[in-house]
Order: structure tokens, then sequence, then C-alpha cells
């Protein structure tokens, strides 16, 4: 496996549904105000299923979005353990 090294400076990716993530397989976010390029980010890692379920659920329990609340965000690619972050993903919702 390669090695990941620190760097700054600008990138002129866009992370969006089909993107290909290498190293990241977990991140918390916000909730993201609905069409914004986060909420586009968060579907291309979490898949987009997943996150409308997650914001369905907020919306249900009247969960205020501007509060910064944060959701646990987990990847849907290469599992081998996909029922267990599935489930544990569904944990949230309950």
């Amino acid at each position: 496996m390669g090695k990941i090294q620190a760097d700054s400076g600008w990138t002129n990716i866009f992370i969006k549904p089909g993107y290909d993530w290498k190293v990241v397989d977990a991140f918390s976010t916000n909730f993201h105000l609905p069409k914004s390029t986060l909420v586009m980010l968060v579907s291309a890692f979490a898949g987009r299923e997943l996150v409308l379920q997650a914001y369905q659920h907020a919306i249900d329990e009247k969960i205020l979005f501007l509060l910064a609340l944060a959701m646990p965000c987990l990847s849907t690619k290469n599992n081998a353990n996909q029922k267990t972050r599935n489930r544990r993903a569904n944990s949230y919702l309950d």
C-alpha cells in the first residue's frame, strides 16, 4: 500500500456519486442543507438511499438541521461486512 502524506494547496476534484474513495472508510459530518454540494459529497460516500433515509428520519423527528448535529458516515464500497455496517448505520436512525 502507498503512504499517506499531508499536503496543502488547491485541488480541482469535485466529489459526487461515483467518486472512487481510496483511503477514507468513515467520517462524521453535520446535516447539510438539501441540494448543497456537501449533501452530494456525503451521498457519494455513504450512498444516496441511506442519506435520504437519515434526512427523512431527521424530518420525521423534527430535528433542526442547523444545530450542528453530527451524523456518522460509513462507506458502502468494498465491504465484506456490509450487513454489519448497514446494521450499525441504521442503528443511528432508531
